[in-house]
């Protein structure tokens, strides 16, 4: 395994744990790491967050909209402009909850979709497109202690993601084999009820970022242990 940096990098603001206002300074170190997460963070093996790269999404439904469809070399920019309104911390039990707010991402990728969407047949292959705007976050972590060598690390031991959508524009090229008319009138459909697409596939895409968001939370942990991250 590489060598990691033993000294934290200056762009990580350290809280101290009995800091009454610990979930306001979390926000503030979060912030600050804003641009590094960006970029990506090589020193840690932290790829760029924004635009995000998801290598696949497979979703296979079955009720109102039987499909199934997978998304391939999916990026998604926008990411890193997120305001995160407020973190809450319970140090006794190690648990967090932070309100993040998006005010767009786009999403660029590859489908493959087969099936029905709302009695309507639907199928295709090529490129895909999606705009997503006013987004409203909540993440909910809970931690473990983990020793290692001398010290204690965290790991995580669970991230729930929820998010709500405030706005969709959705194109998907070269449905029904390219049909200008069919293809058509199916993106005018899907555009009309992205609400009800968007609440079948969430499950499934909430799962997917928050296990990317999980690898990237642990690396940081496992560089540095516990009582450098955090005074006591």
């Amino acid at each position: 395994s590489n060598e990691l940096p033993k000294e934290i990098p200056s762009f990580i603001k350290i809280c101290n744990q009995t800091d009454p206002k610990l979930g306001s300074c979390i926000r503030k170190s979060i912030i600050s790491l804003r641009p590094h997460l960006k970029n990506g963070i090589p020193e840690l093996d932290v790829p760029s967050l924004d635009p995000l790269f998801v290598p696949e999404i497979n979703i296979a439904q079955s009720g109102g909209i039987q499909i199934s469809a997978g998304f391939k070399n999916i990026t998604i920019t926008g990411p890193c402009n997120f305001r995160l309104r407020s973190v809450r911390a319970e140090t006794t039990s190690d648990k967090f909850r932070m309100k993040v707010w998006f005010p767009s991402l786009e999403l660029r990728g590859l489908y493959e979709i087969r099936g029905q969407l709302l009695m309507m047949p639907i199928n295709g292959r090529g490129r895909c497109y999606g705009n997503f705007s006013d987004i409203d976050g909540e993440v909910k972590l809970k931690l473990n202690r983990v020793r290692k060598g001398e010290k204690e690390h965290f790991k995580v031991d669970f991230m729930v993601i929820e998010f709500n959508i405030g706005g969709a524009v959705v194109e998907l090229d070269n449905l029904f084999n390219g049909d200008p008319e069919l293809s058509k009138t199916m993106n005018e459909f899907i555009n009309e009820n992205w609400r009800m697409v968007a609440a079948e596939i969430r499950p499934t895409l909430e799962k997917t970022i928050s296990d990317i968001l999980m690898e990237v939370a642990d690396k940081f942990f496992d560089a540095y242990p516990i009582d450098k991250l955090f005074l006591r």
